[in-house]
């Protein structure tokens, strides 16, 4: 069972790397909020999610690496589609890991 205050963390972070992304792509001038811009937010939310699980998974590296993975692949399949450069998915990627960072890093699973 996931206790609430990893819901109530993943929800919170889910909405604040929307707004951050909402951000960004105003400040980058380019691209829409749905396509393309400064920051990528399909990597940022995978990265949030893919750093969310390997705290959840401590004691499981299986899980933890298929999750960070799976962040990869999101940020890869935005590289390959041309909608994003290098820079832009590093920088989502980024803002993804350090607000998982800063709202998973001190949970210690029971």
């Amino acid at each position: 069972e996931i206790p609430q205050s990893v819901t109530l963390k993943s929800l919170v972070g889910i909405f604040v790397v929307f707004a951050l992304i909402v951000i960004g792509k105003a400040l980058g001038r380019r691209g829409s909020l749905w396509h393309g811009g400064l920051i990528s937010g399909h990597s940022a939310l995978g990265f949030f999610l893919a750093i969310g699980i390997v705290y959840l998974a401590q004691g499981n590296i299986l899980v933890q690496l298929l999750a960070v993975a799976l962040g990869l692949l999101v940020a890869q399949s935005r590289w390959e589609a041309k909608i994003h450069s290098v820079f832009e998915l590093t920088l989502g990627a980024a803002v993804g890991v350090i607000l998982s960072l800063i709202l998973f890093g001190n949970y210690i699973p029971k």
